[in-house]
């Protein structure tokens, strides 16, 4: 008897450690390389390149409108919502409970009784403290939804890969992306600790049809089925050396400060927006954050503008912003306490995971 208890507590050791071991080492993107820069942002050449880099081709004919913190973000998403004739796709990781995670979730359910074809799909770690009546909800009034990932036998060495997009796709004609979850600490106006600064962007055009497209992918993944009653466009588009907006751990601080970067830390709230600006010209936006998690395994989604009057308006947001933050001297860094800079090297260890 001891021996095949052995040998069963043998196999349940190696099953853990394979399962752990996957999920560590899982993640579908890899940077092998440093890709030389052989264009100036505003050549011709370089959107052309740009586009058969990342998927897509650079196409014209779009409209950009930013949404500065809550009070702008929800109630132009919300309108969106209300104003669907034909198809809603939402993509997002974080939904808590809170009183905006119901006002949304009470306004796609009105939209699926009314026949409209409303596809959620709902990371299942990002969604786990929503209050499961608001999946009921969506459910009874018709609207499918989907946790992703979802722990299952089939699927247990995916546990670790999430997706951390935030899209939300009207009628296939407008679209929504950014940085902004779910939840009661995304509304207002960053005013205090309790609710955080963001930005979203509200797309018209045919860009539409790539976030739609990004939707998709997930959404087939997750099902193994056609998303039905769902317009497909097969495009993004994208219309920005001065300015670059990028998060890392501070344990990589010091090489940066050295090199003449200057780095500032938000001071009123939680900081939570994802933006570059490169040039003057080009703006990425979206979901990704500096580090290896987004890199390497998470579901992300970013958008790329190429449009000098855009991007000025984005570096005049940022600017707006670093008004508020204190920035950090390379002597400041150096003196960071002795606990801050052990629990560095501690969490550097977890790296590829944050």
């Amino acid at each position: 008897m001891p021996t095949i208890a052995l040998i069963i507590l043998t196999v349940a050791v190696t099953l853990v450690v394979v399962l752990v071991v996957a999920n560590l080492t899982s993640g579908e993107k890899k940077i092998e390389h440093k890709i030389e820069r052989l264009y100036a942002s505003d050549d011709p050449q370089f959107t052309r390149s740009m586009g058969l880099l990342l998927g897509p081709p650079v196409i014209g004919g779009n409209h950009f409108q930013v949404l500065v913190n809550g009070d702008e973000i929800f109630p132009s998403m919300m309108e969106g919502i209300l104003s669907a004739q034909h198809t809603i796709t939402f993509e997002t990781f974080i939904y808590w409970s809170g009183a905006i995670g119901e006002k949304i979730a009470h306004a796609l359910s009105e939209k699926a009784r009314a026949g409209v074809a409303v596809h959620v799909l709902l990371d299942w770690v990002g969604s786990s403290k929503m209050d499961k009546r608001y999946l009921q909800m969506l459910r009874d009034a018709g609207a499918e939804v989907i946790q992703y990932h979802k722990p299952h036998w089939t699927g247990l060495g995916r546990m670790n890969d999430r997706t951390h997009r935030k899209l939300l796709v009207i009628d296939g004609r407008i679209g929504y992306t950014g940085g902004v979850g779910i939840a009661d600490e995304w509304t207002g106006h960053a005013q205090d600790e309790k609710h955080w600064r963001d930005t979203h962007f509200r797309v018209a055009g045919p860009a539409v049809g790539q976030m739609q497209a990004v939707f998709m992918d997930n959404w087939v993944k997750a099902t193994g089925n056609v998303l039905h009653g769902s317009p497909y466009f097969p495009e993004i588009d994208a219309a920005g050396d001065g300015l670059a907006h990028m998060f890392s751990s501070s344990a990589c601080w010091g090489d940066l400060l050295e090199a003449g970067v200057e780095i500032y830390e938000y001071q009123p709230t939680m900081f939570h927006c994802k933006l570059i600006v490169v040039d003057e010209f080009l703006v990425s936006v979206g979901s990704t954050n500096f580090d290896s998690r987004s890199f390497k395994l998470n579901d992300e989604a970013n958008l790329n503008i190429y449009d000098r009057d855009f991007a000025r308006q984005q570096t005049a947001i940022f600017d707006n912003d670093v008004v508020h933050a204190k920035r950090i001297t390379l002597e400041d860094w150096r003196r960071r306490p002795l606990a801050e800079k052990l629990l560095e090297r501690t969490v550097a260890l977890l790296d590829p995971q944050l």
